[in-house]
């Protein structure tokens, strides 16, 4: 085997033995928002390129009702061979802080136009936890 394709498999195994780790972290983020328990396990989003991304649904009494987490790999999620600094994931996260509540651009969001507030930003796993906006359809799908 050259040492390319060996390369490329480590990284692929090792990349969907993190996203195992992180959806096992995520039935359980209750120890990180003590008022949300996940009701099963998280469910993968399709169309995502360079991040994996799942709605999360709470049990009964849960506060939010679901939510969004999107975690960033030090790769491209789709292809694993190609590196990418998960520090991506602080950006957007600070720019949902400064689109939200109080943030220093909150006047420029109302309740028809905002990006989803953020919810928790745990930077040492490269996971964003965000607002479930809606059960929308996958943007690719619902344009064709």
């Amino acid at each position: 085997m050259n040492k390319n394709r060996h390369n490329n498999l480590s990284s692929s195994y090792w990349l969907e033995s993190q996203r195992q780790e992180i959806e096992n972290y995520l039935q359980n983020i209750h120890t990180e928002l003590p008022k949300f328990v996940a009701h099963e396990a998280p469910i993968p989003l399709s169309g995502g390129l360079l991040n994996f991304v799942w709605r999360i649904i709470g049990q009964t009494g849960s506060t939010p009702q679901s939510l969004i987490a999107k975690w960033a790999p030090p790769m491209i999620a789709t292809l694993p061979e190609v590196q990418l600094d998960p520090d991506r994931l602080r950006i957007e996260a600070n720019t949902l802080a400064v689109f939200g509540t109080g943030g220093l651009l909150s006047e420029l969001s109302s309740e028809g136009i905002r990006p989803p507030n953020l919810i928790k930003f745990i930077s040492d796993r490269n996971l964003l936890i965000m607002e479930d906006v809606c059960d929308c359809p996958d943007l690719g799908k619902w344009i064709k």
